[in-house]
């Protein structure tokens, strides 16, 4: 994901109803009293439990060390990674409900859409994406699809909300300075969730390629906490994933 001039730039995603496990406030299952994500721009945040107070569907999380500049709206949920996983450019864990998609019409311009029903077939039908073959998975006990993609191609004069060229892929109809984009060398994993809370839900996992490998791990122990009250109540997540 990304956010104009000298605001955010990526707010890659996702995104789902999600409770404390423990408390109505939230609190761990070692006794530990999860926190409302603060709002900051070069904020890093200290390790601990977390949980979304604007973002909806509300969601829980511990956060290992270094994570910093929490963004959140009613549709997304954004956190930058630690510095060290950061070069060329900036790395993300994204949760999304998307409500719209951008489709590129020119070297320049992007037309807003309304989200298909299926995010995955989307991405893979995106011309301007390379994507692996999709793979099931399973968060929490509900199924769901991953797939890897990075960009084929980069629209070359795109700048709207991009520090610089990049392929706009989501919008926040909530604000539509924000997006989700890829620039020219990232990769990111999309894992879409159907019918958590009625809501589809769109994590996402984006870095440049040369740290996408050593960045997906450090993501993934944020993700194995992440709980939620789904469509049989609550659950913790639990990804199976390369």
């Amino acid at each position: 994901m990304y956010r104009l001039g000298m605001k955010y730039v990526y707010r890659l995603g996702v995104v789902v109803m999600l409770v404390v496990a423990v408390s109505a406030c939230g609190g761990s299952a070692q006794g530990e009293a999860a926190r409302p994500i603060p709002e900051g721009h070069n904020a890093t945040l200290p390790p601990g439990k977390y949980f979304s107070d604007e973002f909806k569907p509300r969601a829980s999380f511990s956060l290992n060390k270094g994570w910093r500049d929490p963004y959140q709206t009613s549709s997304t949920l954004s956190l930058l990674a630690p510095e060290r996983f950061c070069g060329p450019g900036c790395t993300y864990l994204d949760f999304w409900v998307v409500r719209s998609v951008l489709r590129v019409v020119s070297p320049y311009e992007a037309e807003s859409q309304p989200a298909p029903n299926d995010i995955v077939a989307w991405l893979q039908a995106n011309p301007n994406l390379k994507t692996e073959e999709p793979q099931q998975t399973t968060i929490g006990g509900l199924k769901g699809v991953q797939v890897d993609a990075a960009a084929s191609h980069v629209p070359q004069e795109y700048l709207s909300g991009c520090m610089k060229d990049c392929l706009p892929l989501f919008e926040d109809p909530t604000d539509t300075s924000q997006h989700f984009g890829l620039y020219e060398g990232d990769k990111a994993r999309f894992i879409v969730l159907d019918d958590i809370g009625g809501k589809t839900v769109t994590i996402a996992i984006r870095a440049s390629a040369d740290n996408f490998d050593a960045f997906l791990p450090y993501a993934h122990k944020v993700l194995d906490t992440v709980e939620w009250k789904g469509r049989s109540g609550e659950s913790k997540a639990t990804c199976v994933c390369n």
